[in-house]
């Protein structure tokens, strides 16, 4: 039995399974807090949802994009309660000697950094 709705952001909101995630968190009663890349229609999706609902775009490879991100979060909401850090780049199937400093660099950025900050700025907010 659920006791009350939540406030859930999750990143990487888009498709897969972050979709999915948002499909059932909302169905379940929670507020989504969907975000995505520029472009992505992550907003188109959220208003698909309806309110309370929300689409916000956001590089996660970004710190000052994740900044304003929680700005806007806080703006909207009350509190935050659950982070969800789906959003990842997948790995190069190139062999390293042919893997550029570049792509291994995104990687790192999007699937180590951005969660971090991400988690550090959501539970900035969670005290």
């Amino acid at each position: 039995m659920k006791l009350a709705a939540r406030t859930v952001i999750i990143t990487g909101a888009a498709g897969g399974i972050g979709r999915a995630l948002v499909d059932i968190l909302a169905a379940d009663g929670d507020t989504v807090v969907a975000v995505d890349l520029p472009g992505s229609g992550v907003v188109e999706l959220a208003r698909d949802l309806g309110s309370p609902h929300v689409g916000l775009e956001c590089d996660v490879s970004r710190e000052k994009d994740m900044l304003s991100l929680f700005g806007q979060v806080e703006a909207r909401f009350a509190q935050i309660d659950v982070l969800i850090n789906n959003a990842a780049v997948g790995p190069t199937m190139d062999r390293i000697i042919d893997t550029a400093v570049d792509t291994f660099r995104r990687g790192v950025t999007v699937n180590l950094i951005g969660p971090f900050v991400m988690a550090r700025e959501a539970a900035r907010r969670m005290k």
